[in-house]
Order: structure tokens, then C-alpha cells, then sequence
């Protein structure tokens, strides 16, 4: 994650840790035994958990507000900058007021309208590999916000709920497991023997509790993640698996795809947060490679040897969103390049800036 600047960074922190503790850890309580020693842990555990998911709500907010910053600040669109400022300030108001009704409604499409935006620039830019890398679970994610929209829409106009709408939560499900699989074959299926061994023992051990006690896992399954388990079981030990060895492999280039990985995982499907749909919002902007650190483009997978996302690039040094470089388009850096100049031209001779 050095590529990423400390907001992401602790962002990511905290969203793994709300998940883990508050959502997971804490809600298999219901399962163990309550002895004293367990009820003590379990209390100190919820207290972290509740910090945790208060920090992810703040960090939430200001992750939103510095993309709108920055996308206000190069003038790329103000109607993008407008709907992330939006989307933090109904999460902020989440505080104080219910967001139901057309509160809610009005949630969703923002997300459906700054999702479809991020992956629209990102296919305008000519990263159509990493804009169909990230499309599969933004597809995910705009199933699951339109299965819960559609009940909003129907309450505000005073109708009886939707019928038959079941078949949208699945293909949103589905989504996500193809979306394990994409990841993997972009930026996981040439790690090494030693990371595919590691990632296969949680896999294996999700395996296991699936077997040994199927409804006790689905259910902590879909408290944890939103997932519920619709798919054949070694599908979901698959995705897993591959989702594992995709991350431990990130590591080697910097860790940013991994980050994204780990807020959409943190974030869930279907969250019932507005805090938890930014950080799901925020990994698509990351893996659609709106601010130009992943170096997807044809020109700099040349210049870097083929590599797709080399991490130690110069475009992803500590302060590289802010520089001009970074605001680019792949056009622009071809003819820097071509004049000898830039971060491209620099990686390519082996040189620094």
C-alpha cells in the first residue's frame, strides 16, 4: 500500500479491522461458549469493534471529500466532484438523521451515477483492461445497490414491495465471484508456489467449516460479508483462494490492487452502510485506475517490460497523485516520452527523476 496516500492507508486499516472484529469476530460470540473468560474477551473486542467502525465512518467521509478535492482541483469534471462531495455529506448526515426514503434513494443513484462515471473516463483513457478488470465487481456492487433501491422507490410512492427480485441479489453474487476470478488472472496467476500454499489454508478451512456445520458458516458468512452462499460451496472456496493469492501477490508491487481488494471485502456486498458502500466506491476508483498510478496503459506496460502494474515506478512515488505527471493521459506521457523526458523515459533507461 505505499503507493497510497496515509488517508487511503488508514482507511484500509480500519475497514479490515471493522470487518474482522466488528462484523465477524464479535458476531461469533453467538457460537461459543459463555464462560467468563469468553464474555470478557468478547466485550473488549466489541469495543474495538465499535472504534474501528467509527473510524471507518470518518475516514470514509474524508476519503470522498479529498476525491471530490482533487477532482475539483484538476477541473476534470465538476459533476463527478459534486457527486462524491454529495455522497460524503449524506454519509456525515447519517449521524444525525435516518437515511431512508428518498434520502436513501437519492444514496443509490449518486453511487450507480459516480460508479458508472469512474469507469467511463477510466475506458475514455484507453485503460480498457483495467476499466473491464474493475467493471465485473462494480457490476457486483450496482446489482446490490439497485436490490436495495428498488424497495426505497416503491416506499416513497406509497406501493406494496417489489416481487420477484430475488434473481437481482444472485447475479450480483455471481458477479463477485466472477470478479475473484478477473482479479486473479490480471494481477495474481503468476504468484508464487509458496503464496498459493499460504492463501489455500484459510480457503481450505472454509472449506472445512462448510462441511462440518454448513448453516452455522452461512450464516456468519452473510453477517460478515453480505454473501449468502447461493452458489455451490467450492465456488466460494475458490473465489477464496484465488482472492488470497491475488493479495499476498500484490505485495511484490506495492500493494495498491490489494488495498482495493481489501476495502470491497471490507465493504461487502450490499451494505446496509453508506460509510460501507464509499470504501466499495472508493475501490473501484483505485482498480479503474483513475489516478494514474497503476501504469495499465499499452505505453507504460512496454516501458516497464510487460509488467501491467509495476510498483516501483516513479509514477508511484509518495507524493505522486499531486504531480503533473499523474493527471496525464496515456497520450500525453507517449509524447513526453518521445521528447525524452518523463517518468516513462526515466523507468525505461533505468534512471530516476
Amino acid at each position: 500500500m505505499k503507493s497510497l496516500p496515509p488517508l487511503f492507508r488508514w482507511l484500509v486499516i480500519a475497514a479490515v479491522a471493522d470487518w474482522l472484529v466488528a462484523r465477524t469476530l464479535t458476531r461469533a460470540a453467538i457460537f461459543m461458549p459463555k464462560s467468563p473468560f469468553f464474555v470478557s474477551a468478547f466485550q473488549a473486542l466489541g469495543w474495538a469493534g465499535i472504534y474501528a467502525a467509527t473510524m471507518v465512518g470518518l475516514l470514509a467521509v474524508l476519503a470522498a471529500g479529498w476525491i471530490a478535492w482533487r477532482e475539483a482541483r484538476s477541473r476534470r469534471s465538476w459533476a463527478t466532484a459534486s457527486a462524491w462531495a454529495a455522497l460524503a455529506a449524506l454519509s456525515l448526515a447519517g449521524v444525525v438523521i435516518p437515511i431512508w426514503g428518498g434520502l436513501l434513494l437519492a444514496h443509490h443513484a449518486l453511487f450507480l451515477a459516480t460508479m458508472a462515471a469512474i469507469l467511463l473516463r477510466a475506458t475514455a483513457s484507453g485503460n480498457l483492461g483495467l476499466a473491464g478488470t474493475a467493471a465485473v465487481p462494480a457490476i457486483g456492487l450496482a446489482a446490490g445497490a439497485v436490490y436495495q433501491a428498488i424497495p426505497a422507490l416503491f416506499e416513497i410512492n406509497d406501493l406494496a414491495g417489489p416481487a420477484a427480485i430475488g434473481w437481482l441479489f444472485g447475479a450480483g453474487e455471481g458477479a463477485v465471484l466472477l470478479a475473484a476470478i478477473g482479479l486473479w488472472w490480471v494481477y495474481g496467476r503468476r504468484a508464487r508456489l509458496s503464496e498459493l500454499i499460504l492463501a489455500a489454508f484459510p480457503a481450505l478451512a472454509f472449506a472445512v467449516a462448510l462441511m462440518a456445520a454448513p448453516s452455522m458458516t452461512g450464516v456468519m458468512a452473510i453477517w460478515s460479508t453480505g454473501l449468502s452462499l447461493l452458489f455451490p460451496w467450492p465456488i466460494y472456496v475458490l473465489g477464496l483462494w484465488l482472492v488470497l493469492t491475488t493479495i499476498l501477490a500484490d505485495r511484490r508491487r506495492g500493494g495498491t490492487v490489494a488495498a482495493a481488494i481489501l476495502l470491497l471485502a471490507s465493504g461487502g456486498y450490499a451494505p446496509q452502510f453508506t460509510s460501507l458502500s464509499l470504501i466499495g466506491l472508493v475501490a473501484i476508483w483505485i482498480l479503474a485506475d483513475v489516478p494514474g498510478w497503476a501504469a495499465g496503459s499499452a505505453t507504460n506496460r512496454k516501458a516497464h517490460g510487460g509488467n501491467l502494474y509495476p510498483g516501483g515506478s516513479p509514477q508511484h512515488s509518495r507524493h505522486g497523485w499531486l504531480r503533473p505527471d499523474a493527471e496525464m493521459s496515456s497520450p500525453q506521457l507517449t509524447a513526453k516520452a518521445e521528447r525524452g523526458g518523463g517518468p516513462i523515459a526515466s523507468a525505461s533507461s533505468g534512471g530516476s527523476e
